[in-house]
């Protein structure tokens, strides 16, 4: 990936040291708390001590580990080994001599702090959101961006990558879902005309059909239909972005398609004569009987959510506990009760023309005989 936006600044000093802290840097970010003492005081010798010290500070300020964790100003050594009370810090070179040490306490360090790697989700994900909104919704250039996008990732404990990773907006598995770039000076270009399109909208100066009709002229589409198109990616990115961060957003979408299927099911299940087919060819016959399969579906749904709130306030009468969660589970679409074949009878008997209702079932009894029950 091409970091050609980076200054020369920003590539040097990016997960690096770059001269000296300043006072006020190494009061924020170099300061051991208690917590910290006691951390650092469970290794053993001056060596590990001071090192576990400055790979934790280290990690504090720049925001990942060094590979060679004591690289560090001669001013981060001296501060932290005068906190410890470690009067020779020349044994500091002593914390390389085994190498797995540093990278075991990175490991300590990471859990006990709760730093997260890059890739980690769903931070990952809301790290993507946020930075697509801001470079959406701001003027910044890209190397401004990736200044505010490092320090997004020093203050919420999330490990830097490498410095292609993050300049090369590589979003791991969402490259393969967003593989196009939305086209901004195309939208920017035409942006006078979309408040136009948008306030004749808005104030029903033109409708809807004329402008889709406007835009559609000729085989290929016009450059305010494009411009409106790439306007429309945005949204698009926008709300996927929402729906991969947001696990009660999927759940909510989730139950609402699972209402829909529910509906097309029992209108599936009345709709059985001539294989559930529009067999009228002129519009009013199909839209007569669309609407006739509208009311009786309807008339299920009112139906089963009657008895379904007798049957509650059956329950509650004998005192059986109903909870609101069971409540709000339960779905007037269910139709394994409601016999859709035979002869339909209108005559009802005259318990039920005074407003009577049929006699629920008998928890008690077996299931098989709930059949004698069905509504025909």
């Amino acid at each position: 990936m091409s970091i050609r936006f980076l200054t020369e600044e920003q590539q040097q000093s990016y997960g690096r040291y770059v001269g000296e802290p300043t006072p006020v840097q190494l009061a924020r970010y170099f300061h051991l708390d208690d917590t910290a003492r006691q951390l650092v005081n469970k290794r053993r010798g001056g060596h590990n001590r001071l090192g576990f010290a400055i790979q934790l500070c280290t990690v504090r300020f720049l925001g990942t580990f060094l590979t060679n964790p004591i690289d560090v100003p001669p001013v981060v050594v001296s501060d932290l080994a005068a906190q410890l009370d470690i009067t020779n810090k020349s044994c500091l070179p002593r914390y390389l001599e085994r190498p797995t040490t540093h990278w075991e306490h990175a490991q300590v360090i990471k859990l006990h702090y709760a730093y997260r790697d890059f890739s980690e989700q769903p931070f990952h994900w809301r790290l993507v959101r946020w930075l697509y909104e801001r470079a959406w919704v701001s003027d910044e250039s890209p190397s401004i961006l990736f200044d505010l996008t490092t320090a997004q990732l020093v203050e919420n404990k999330i490990l830097l990558p490498g410095v292609s990773v993050l300049s090369g907006a590589d979003y791991g598995v969402l490259d393969k879902l967003a593989r196009q770039r939305v086209k901004t000076q195309l939208i920017e270009y035409n942006w006078d005309d979309l408040l136009r399109v948008a306030g004749s909208l808005k104030l029903g100066t033109v409708s809807a059909q004329e402008i889709m009709r406007a835009l559609q002229l000729g085989k290929k589409p016009s450059t305010l239909a494009k411009a409106i198109g790439e306007l429309g990616r945005v949204a698009k990115t926008l709300y996927l972005l929402n729906y991969v961060d947001d696990e009660a957003y999927r759940r909510r979408l989730l139950t609402q398609l699972n209402r829909g299927e529910g509906r097309h099911s029992l209108s599936r299940a009345i709709f059985y004569g001539r294989r559930g087919e529009v067999r009228q060819r002129y519009r009013e016959g199909q839209e007569e009987q669309l609407s006739a399969l509208g009311l009786v579906v309807n008339v299920l749904v009112l139906w089963n959510t009657y008895y379904m709130n007798t049957a509650l306030n059956h329950l509650r009468t004998q005192g059986t506990p109903v909870k609101v969660e069971d409540i709000a589970r339960l779905s007037p679409l269910a139709y394994s009760h409601i016999n859709m074949l035979g002869r339909y009878h209108f005559n009802l008997p005259s318990e039920l023309l005074d407003g009577g209702m049929r006699s629920l079932r008998d928890l008690n009894c077996s299931p098989e005989t709930w059949v004698e029950n069905l509504c025909v």
